[in-house]
């Protein structure tokens, strides 16, 4: 292939297939997306991991919600619900719009650094290659995927500061900064090890820490302005839950030794970003080896020293805050910077037509394996699954209690978060209540109406006790549970392959007049 260098950007783009071009990279990818969303909910209308979070948050809005979860994803997810309803249908239009957006900044980030129209492409395409992009976001994940679309906006952003440098580039980086705050807790460390690769790069130190820049943090300060006026009102509660959370709700004396923790903080970064390094190193080997002095541009070299610093960040993260087991899921949108840097290395050393051609097929399989897989999760998962969220019919559930004349209104108590999150898909009149987050008390949606308790069995005896006490915190007044006349719900799970017969079930009681503040 003829070096990048030696021919102009628009020429370039003038001698490639339209598919590598803007408009059909923007085009193929909106398709790609609109098909996984299309498919959301003719696979199944049951709400998946982590959605049943945010269903259940956007019943209202807040500045904010649970202690660990920032509010930003959910704020999105209560907007389209104000129009489409709380529905899978929603939750999957934010969902892949947010996917879409990944790869989309990933090509725009691309763009700023390569003049090669496959190798911008190759980057769009490249997130496909991270475990939790590629395949876990179509079943679980909702603040790791809205954090990737922030990070590498910040690198276009970022980017286009360098080169410009206008007050448009400064508010846009700042709004990106303000929504990142609010995206994911871990986002800090990335904005750190950004601001500290700038410092040790004087050309980009001159272009960056300019008086605009202060815009840039009070529009980010005005942003955050809500959330952090929330956390302070809550005190330290809040920084007491968010340590436990951090910390995967160990007690203290039963947190690893710091260096553990500073060891899953750095290798929990590169499980991450699996398999994207090893099968972009073991394609383009030559693209390992080291550039020639000052062949990176200022971009380039504020990259390369950011994915350094976040290798020293994440691990000193991990034992200064107590975090027990830095978690690869939470920590992999930091590593995307990497993957312009990649490439804009691999433009240098120059890259071999076979082996981009591979790496289309690859991104090619990936794309065509990820539908297969949804269809074959949904079909032949009850045969395999342990709990399995995606297949458990709450819908069919929803419907009995319909059928048996429960009104759909007044508050259901949700003895889990799956509970309380496709029962708000159901029963949307409802106020949804869980012991997952007592702190989360949302107001009643009309008139009062009945207290209707669901729980499953199955969770154990824990769990039920855990219920009953937040019920006594409400003032429901309840029999014991072993002596409340309860309504058992058996629905089998609708596998669609010969498997042996297997039941979900659910014990519910109804308070037909409420009672305390259930009701």
């Amino acid at each position: 292939m003829t070096p990048a260098a030696q021919r102009s950007p628009a020429a370039l783009q003038a001698s490639v297939h339209w598919a590598f071009r803007p408009t059909g990279f923007v085009l193929s990818m909106a398709l790609l997306q609109i098909l996984h969303a299309a498919l959301r909910p003719l696979l199944t209308e049951t709400v998946g991991n982590d959605n049943v979070d945010q269903l259940f948050f956007a019943q209202t809005l807040a500045a904010g919600y649970a202690y660990e979860q920032p509010p930003l994803y959910t704020w999105l997810v209560w907007g389209i619900a104000q129009i489409l309803g709380p529905t899978v249908v929603t939750l999957g239009l934010v969902r892949y719009a947010l996917v879409f957006l990944i790869h989309l900044f990933a090509y725009l980030a691309g763009r700023k650094l390569l003049c090669n129209p496959r190798l911008q492409v190759a980057c769009g395409l490249s997130p496909l290659l991270l475990y939790p992009i590629g395949w876990r976001l179509h079943e679980a994940d909702t603040m790791g995927v809205l954090a990737s679309v922030l990070v590498l906006a910040l690198v276009w952003v970022f980017l286009r500061i360098l080169r410009r440098g206008r007050i448009g580039d400064f508010l846009g980086f700042g709004l990106l900064l303000g929504l990142g705050l609010l995206s994911s807790g871990w986002m800090p460390i990335g904005l750190a090890a950004l601001f500290l690769a700038v410092l040790m790069v004087r050309s980009a130190r001159g272009a960056f820490y300019r008086p605009p820049l202060l815009l840039s943090l009070v529009l980010a300060g005005l942003i955050v302005l809500p959330t952090a006026l929330w956390i302070l009102d809550a005190g330290s509660a809040f920084f007491n839950q968010v340590a436990a959370s951090l910390a995967d709700w160990h007690k203290p004396e039963d947190l690893n030794p710091w260096y553990l923790r500073a060891w899953f903080g750095f290798v929990n970064l590169f499980v991450g970003a699996f398999p994207n390094w090893l099968i972009l190193g073991l394609l383009f080997l030559p693209s390992l080896l080291p550039l020639p002095r000052g062949s990176l541009q200022d971009g380039g070299r504020v990259l390369l020293l950011y994915c350094g610093l976040l290798l020293l960040l994440s691990p000193l993260a991990a034992v200064l805050f107590d975090i027990d087991k830095a978690h690869q899921f939470r920590l992999y949108p930091l590593t995307l910077p990497f993957l312009p840097l990649f490439f804009r290395r691999l433009e240098l050393h120059g890259v071999k037509e076979t082996a981009l051609r591979w790496l289309f097929i690859l991104y090619a399989v990936f794309i065509l394996v990820a539908i297969q897989a949804r269809f074959q999760h949904i079909e032949a998962g009850p045969a395999f699954c342990a709990k399995c969220r995606m297949q458990t019919p709450y819908p069919a559930f929803a419907g009995e209690l319909g059928a048996e004349g429960y009104s759909g209104r007044g508050t259901i108590v949700a003895g889990d978060i799956h509970i309380a999150g496709n029962f708000r898909a159901s029963f949307p009149d409802a106020r949804i209540l869980t012991p997952r987050y007592p702190e989360v008390r949302p107001p009643l949606r009309g008139a009062e109406g009945p207290c209707l308790v669901v729980w499953s069995t199955a969770e154990g005896k824990g769990h039920v006790a855990t219920l009953y006490s937040f019920l006594e915190v409400l003032g429901a007044d309840l029999p014991p549970s072993d002596r409340a006349e309860r309504h058992i719900l058996k629905i089998p799970l609708p596998a669609r392959i010969d498997v042996p017969q297997r039941q979900v079930v659910l014990d519910t009681i109804l308070l037909p007049h409420g009672s305390g503040d259930c009701r």
